[in-house]
């Protein structure tokens, strides 16, 4: 009979650390969007990327003039755009974002840390050594 390597709770526990590295692997090695790629997207469906490209454009060129005054007076004068979300009343537009943004990151990542949690839950039921590194996925 073949001899079985039986998995203690030390074991378990070392294997679960194992698995919960590379659950963070796996969540910071997806291919997910940046806010601003979110909006771009948002702003796409909204018809208001050109506008905002148009804003870029003008806030570029209002920095060129400035590097110029700043070259001739001496002057510190700089342009920026700052947006300001209004918090107390989400816009269509900001309520758009926050469901693309959940759509595309929150629950690609919440797959994720099921599957983990799932397999984590597995390593407690299994019986030997094999099993368990079949769920971790080593040799």
């Amino acid at each position: 009979m073949a001899q079985l390597n039986l998995l203690g709770a030390q074991r378990v526990k070392a294997l679960t650390e194992i698995l919960a590295e590379k659950e963070k692997l796996a969540i910071a090695s997806m291919a997910l969007p940046s806010v601003k790629e979110i909006k771009a997207l948002v702003d796409d469906e909204f018809g208001i990327d050109g506008k905002r490209a148009e804003i870029d454009k003008l806030v570029a060129k209002a920095n060129e003039l400035a590097g110029d005054l700043n070259d001739v007076t001496g002057a510190r004068v700089s342009v920026s755009l700052r947006e300001n979300s209004n918090y107390g009343d989400p816009t269509a537009y900001d309520t758009r974002v926050k469901e693309l943004r959940k759509d595309l990151i929150d629950d690609k990542i919440a797959a994720v840390k099921a599957e983990f949690k799932r397999k984590e839950q597995s390593l407690w039921l299994c019986e030997t050594l094999e099993e368990a590194k079949a769920i971790v996925g080593i040799e």
